[in-house]
C-alpha cells in the first residue's frame, strides 16, 4: 500500500536533522550579506526588521524611532524630536510622521485635517453641492477623492488611476474599461455628512492650487529629470533644485493655508508677499531649465536661499 505524502512531510517534519554550513564570503563583505542569495527576500526582510526593533527598543537613547514607507513598504529611521515631522524615504516618498499623511507643516495635524477639509468641499462643483458628498481614499495615500453620490467617474490625483464609483471598476475618462478588468483598491470610501464649511479665499485658492498643481503634475517633474539628466554636467547647481523642489511647494502650499487659517499673526501680509513671491520665483527657475539659460546656478541657489528665509520667518510664529 503506497504511504500518503501527508506522512512523508510529517517525516520529515518531525525528523529532520539540524547542519551548519560553512560559508566563505569576499572580503569587505559580511554573513549577513550573502543572506539575501540563501533566504527568501521576504522571510530575510521580516527578521531583519524584526532584530532592528528589538535593538532599537533596547537602546538607552530614546531619540530613534522606526516606521514604515507607505509607498515601498521599506523601513525607515525616524529621528526625534523631528521639529517639521516629516520622514523621507529613498523611494522619493515624504509623510508626516504623526499622522501618516502627506507633509504639512507649519500646520498642526488637526488645522491640516480641517484645512484638507475645506480644500476638498471648495473642488467640489455647485451642481453636486445638491448630492451627499461620497469620499475614497486610494491605496496610494494621495489626497482624498471627493465627488458627488451619483458620479459615474472619479480619479485619483495622485495616481492618476480613473474608476466607476458605482461599480468599482477601473475604467477611462470616457466611461470605457481597461483592457483587464481591474478593481479599484481604495482604503476608505464613506458618504460625509452634511454640514457647512467656511469657504477659502479667492487669492488663497489660487497659489495653493498652482503650487498643488506643479507638486502632482508627473509631466513638468518628467521634463525636470529630463533637463537634469541633460543639463548635470552644465550646471552644478542642478542637483540642489531636486531636493528642493519639493520643499518649496510643500511650503508655498502649506504656508499659504496656515496664513488663511491661523487667525492671530501680526504679520499675515508680509508671510503672504513672500509665499508668493517664493511662487514666482521658482517658476523662473523652470523656465531657466527649459531654455538652458546661462544664470541657472544662480536662480537655484537663489531660491533655496528664499525657501530658508521663509521657514525661518515662519518658525518664530509656530
Amino acid at each position: 500500500m503506497a504511504v500518503p505524502n501527508v506522512v512523508y512531510s510529517l517525516i520529515v517534519r518531525y525528523s529532520y536533522l539540524s547542519f551548519r554550513i560553512q560559508l566563505v564570503v569576499p572580503a569587505g563583505t559580511t554573513s549577513y550579506d550573502v543572506l539575501p542569495s540563501i533566504l527568501p527576500l521576504p522571510l530575510f526582510n521580516f527578521y531583519t526588521k524584526f532584530a532592528a526593533v528589538e535593538l532599537i527598543e533596547q537602546s538607552m537613547d530614546d531619540i530613534i524611532d522606526l516606521g514604515e514607507c507607505p509607498g515601498c513598504k521599506q523601513t525607515v529611521d525616524i529621528t526625534r524630536p523631528n521639529e517639521y515631522n516629516i520622514v523621507h524615504c529613498e523611494c522619493g516618498i515624504v509623510w508626516c510622521s504623526e499622522c501618516k499623511k502627506e507633509p504639512h507643516w507649519p500646520m498642526s495635524c488637526q488645522m491640516a485635517a480641517e484645512w484638507m477639509r475645506r480644500w476638498l468641499q471648495h473642488g467640489v462643483d455647485a451642481d453636486e453641492h445638491s448630492q451627499r458628498l461620497r469620499e475614497i481614499t486610494c491605496c496610494c495615500l494621495g489626497p482624498p477623492i471627493l465627488f458627488g453620490e451619483a458620479e459615474k467617474f472619479a480619479e485619483c490625483k495622485n495616481c492618476n488611476i480613473g474608476f466607476n464609483p458605482q461599480t468599482m471598476f477601473i475604467e477611462t475618462r470616457g466611461g470605457h474599461p481597461c483592457r483587464k478588468i481591474e478593481k479599484f483598491h481604495s482604503l476608505s470610501d464613506r458618504i460625509l455628512p452634511n454640514e457647512y464649511v467656511p469657504p477659502i479665499k479667492k487669492e488663497v485658492v489660487e497659489i495653493c492650487q498652482k503650487a498643488r498643481s506643479y507638486r502632482f503634475d508627473a509631466t513638468k517633474l518628467n521634463e525636470l529629470e529630463k533637463a537634469s539628466r541633460k543639463l548635470k554636467d552644465a550646471f552644478a547647481g542642478l542637483e540642489k533644485l531636486r531636493d528642493i523642489r519639493q520643499m518649496v511647494l510643500y511650503i508655498i502650499e502649506y504656508g499659504m493655508a496656515w496664513v488663511h487659517m491661523e487667525k492671530n499673526l501680526s504679520d499675515r501680509a508680509l508671510i503672504k508677499a513672500n509665499l508668493s513671491q517664493l511662487l514666482r520665483q521658482y517658476e523662473e527657475v523652470i523656465a531657466i531649465i527649459n531654455y538652458q539659460r546661462s544664470n541657472f546656478n544662480d536662480s537655484v541657489g537663489s531660491l533655496n536661499s528664499s525657501v530658508q528665509k521663509t521657514i525661518e520667518m515662519i518658525k518664530r510664529y509656530v
